[in-house]
């Protein structure tokens, strides 16, 4: 009897919870869209820089602002295979 009333609460709380996180993107887009202001501008309609100065035209497709930010990641993503290809070849030593 109470297993029972228990796996029906954890069901519904699941329900509730799916259609929340269902819904509630939704709802807060349509609000956002309601209640923002709509004048249009010209740096509104710029490309995002992400804190940057926002620039109109830019020349090349691949930015050398960003160029370091790559650099650290391959070195890491890199450094992160070797540590992967090394773990697993001392698991597997030490199993033999």
């Amino acid at each position: 009897m109470i297993q029972e009333l228990v796996v029906e609460t954890l069901n519904n709380a699941l329900i509730l919870y799916v259609m929340f996180c269902l819904l509630a993107p939704i709802i807060f887009y349509l609000i956002s869209v309601i209640l923002a202001p709509k004048r249009p501008s010209k740096v509104k309609k710029m490309l995002f820089e992400s804190g940057q100065t926002p620039i109109p035209y830019r020349v090349s497709p691949y930015p050398i602002e960003y160029f370091p930010y790559i650099i650290i990641y391959i070195a890491y993503a890199l450094l992160a295979l070797v540590a992967f290809i090394t773990s697993i070849s001392l698991m597997e030593s030490t199993e033999s």
